[in-house]
């Protein structure tokens, strides 16, 4: 902590945005599926006061209230059964690769992009629509990012839903 002040938690807290493309194979029509996959650097935990209660994850729960839903699997046909967030927009910069994505008034996330694969962008506007995965279970700077989202889909670490693409 710096400073005699309180100290303020987004200050501390880095939050990566990486893009990625999802198609599925036996269905080429449907097309590729623009994600974009945020991840905090940190996690806030409460559980209630008796033995063995659920430790519950404030961000996922957050995002719980705000139409976000745990996302079973990374596949195609559940990425676009996800629900979309009617207040929400996305806004892509491809010129310098930063994304904003807001719900109202607040932005629930402005910064840069990792590289996004050939294509994101084209898929996001194409469709109309953004898939946002929030964990902070995913490494982000993992070479098997789609095995490490698949398995933090399995232990219920994913929420996640879809936002208009802006323009």
């Amino acid at each position: 902590m710096a400073g005699d002040g309180p100290w303020d938690l987004a200050d501390a807290m880095t939050i990566w945005a990486v893009p990625g493309l999802v198609d599925d194979p036996a269905h080429p029509a449907l097309g590729s599926v623009a994600v974009v996959t945020v991840i905090p650097s940190m996690t806030v935990h409460t559980r209630d006061d008796y033995p063995d209660a659920d430790v519950v994850d404030m961000i996922a729960s957050g995002l719980l209230a705000r139409g976000f839903a745990l996302l079973g699997g990374p596949e195609v046909h559940q990425l676009l059964e996800l629900p979309v967030l009617s207040d929400s927009r996305a806004e892509l910069r491809e010129r310098d690769a930063r994304l904003r994505i807001t719900d109202g008034d607040s932005a629930l996330y402005e910064g840069g992009l990792g590289q996004a694969p050939a294509g994101w962008a084209a898929a996001a506007r194409r469709r109309g629509r953004l898939v946002v995965l929030v964990s902070a279970a995913v490494e982000p700077h993992a070479t098997d990012r789609a095995a490490r989202v698949a398995q933090a889909c399995a232990a219920g670490a994913v929420v996640a839903a879809q936002v208009e693409v802006a323009g």
